[in-house]
């Protein structure tokens, strides 16, 4: 057991990382290169080491009820910290409640009804993240050619694109990208050249069809826009997966001319006031925006109604395969011993030889009794050992080893 301790404590150690959700592309080399060790590492290495000196001290103590409540604490700690504080902490995940009121918005629609019956709660995450991005710093010949490029006679691409990293999957990244064209001498343009150089406008510059909204994970390693949860704008399909997206720039006030740029969504449309703003996690609430993923579950649809049940029915079916499985290996060898450990083979084996005896010397109705006989004898382990034990004393060699006359019922 010890043994066992050590070696746990030697994985988790090792490959912690792995079981992290937010920085999967970290190692272990990486804290101690960097000087920079997460708490959370620190905390599972400690109290590992903590139940490995306990258990040690229980195991000195040779208290074998201390050593059952020392288990059963830890059994249930293990089971609370999977089950119950990890979803609370893990943070953008659904809960059950929330996901809820996701389904009864779209109630009434039963073609997204349908999407959304397909997932649970653990399977629907918002990603949201700040509109305000970072401090844009560009040297001034960048930024002249860019404006050249905006005020030309050639379409200008604008792209959005969402990188997504599986952890559980040899940390498998996905992409996906959305490209918008801006096209020459268009008000758009206009305006965003404006943006860059600092310059007031209007009103902000759209870009429309930009952020896709919500995305499906798929099992095949694929991410694509979900269509089913939003209506279409006009004749435009794309607004039934994308949203539109409007920029703004702001000058710091410190005078050295710095300029980020202010993202948000457009909150003005139907989609927005019949579903997007009626969901958890709506964009604009708090300054953020928002989107929403659905993730396949990769394992089979049996295990996926087996987990979906509770903890309670998935323990229970692995404690019936394991007992059904060590009962039938048992069952298996105890059915086959006989074979090996029967006292007189040989009686058995002039039992099985007496009915072809009688079969080539025409005797059919003591072909019949020999063969009841040997039927009788083969229904079942036990009646073999007990029909071919010794009559009389097995040392004596004028003992009579033959089985004791069967008399025939008429």
């Amino acid at each position: 057991m010890f043994f066992f301790d050590l070696l746990a404590l030697a994985v988790v150690a090792s490959t912690f990382p792995v079981f992290s959700e937010y920085e999967p592309k970290d190692t272990v080399w990486t804290y101690l290169s960097t000087s920079v060790i997460p708490v959370r590492y620190v905390s599972v290495v400690l109290v590992h080491c903590i139940n490995i000196l306990v258990d040690r001290a229980i195991y000195l103590q040779k208290s074998l009820v201390l050593k059952l409540v020392y288990h059963v604490l830890q059994f249930l700690s293990v089971h609370i910290w999977l089950f119950v504080m990890i979803p609370h902490f893990i943070s953008g995940r659904m809960t059950f409640t929330e996901y809820e009121s996701v389904k009864k918005v779209y109630n009434a629609y039963d073609i997204s009804k349908e999407f959304l019956d397909n997932y649970v709660n653990t399977d629907v995450a918002a990603l949201t993240f700040r509109t305000g991005g970072a401090t844009w710093m560009i040297r001034q010949q960048e930024l002249r050619k860019m404006i050249r490029i905006i005020h030309g006679a050639h379409p200008v691409p604008v792209v959005m694109t969402c990188d997504i990293i599986l952890p559980g999957d040899n940390n498998k990244e996905l992409s996906l990208s959305v490209r918008k064209m801006m096209f020459p001498y268009s008000f758009t343009r206009q305006s965003m050249a404006k943006l860059m150089i600092g310059e007031k406008v209007e009103k902000p510059v759209t870009i429309e069809y930009l952020l896709p909204k919500f995305l499906k994970i798929e099992q095949r390693g694929k991410v694509s826009m979900v269509n089913l949860l939003m209506h279409p704008e006009g004749t435009e399909d794309a607004g039934t997966r994308q949203r539109n997206i409007t920029f703004k720039s702001i000058l710091a006030t410190d005078g050295n001319g710095r300029v980020w740029w202010d993202l948000s969504e457009e909150i003005d449309d139907e989609n927005f006031s019949k579903f997007l703003g009626k969901i958890p996690y709506a964009s604009g609430s708090d300054g953020n925006m928002a989107i929403i993923t659905f993730s396949d579950k990769v394992v089979h649809s049996f295990f996926s109604m087996v987990t979906g049940g509770s903890i309670i029915t998935f323990y229970s079916l692995f404690l019936f395969i394991i007992h059904g499985w060590s009962r039938d290996l048992i069952s298996f060898r105890m059915g086959r011993i006989w074979l090996y450990e029967v006292p007189q083979a040989d009686v058995l084996y002039a039992l099985c030889k007496e009915v072809y005896i009688c079969r080539e010397a025409n005797m059919w109705e003591l072909e019949e009794v020999a063969a009841a006989r040997v039927f009788f004898m083969i229904r079942s382990g036990d009646t073999a050992l007990k029909l071919s034990r010794f009559h009389g004393s097995p040392y004596n060699p004028n003992t009579n080893k033959t089985m004791p006359p069967v008399t025939r019922r008429s």
